[in-house]
């Protein structure tokens, strides 16, 4: 396969791959609740029973405040995902349209253009005024 090729099946590959909530389930999700549950949890609890508080509102606000967090944290990645995505499929079409030489941002209708009809206007345009100044 040509280099153009191997650029197309790329640009092609990107454009088909959109963002998916179960990716992100899986991949991102997935880990960082794993990760927050069995380590931060704990080590937050132990804190507070460390400080003889483990019954107290301000265990319940440190945990809400952590849920809290992690969610925010969650939220911006998977933000930050939509618009990889985004980009990557956006570059895989204005790299597909340079493959098939088609210009990116070009009007589609255009002005009046030049031919022949428009050359032999001027022409006789120029032996008319020619004619009444003689």
């Amino acid at each position: 396969m040509g280099g153009q090729g191997q650029a197309a099946q790329g640009a092609y590959s990107n454009l088909l791959q959109p963002y998916s909530e179960d990716m992100f389930q899986q991949s991102v999700v997935g880990p960082a609740m794993q990760t927050y549950e069995q380590q931060l949890l704990p080590a937050l609890q132990q804190r507070f029973v460390d400080a003889n508080a483990n019954s107290s509102s301000a265990l319940n606000q440190a945990l809400a405040q952590s849920a809290g967090d992690m969610s925010k944290l969650l939220a911006g990645q998977r933000l930050d995902l939509q618009q990889n995505v985004a980009g990557r499929q956006s570059n895989a079409l204005q790299g597909l349209s340079g493959l098939l030489g088609a210009k990116s941002f070009d009007p589609i209708i255009q002005g009046p253009q030049g031919g022949l009809l428009k050359d032999l206007l001027q022409a006789a345009s120029s032996l008319g005024g020619a004619y009444l100044f003689r």
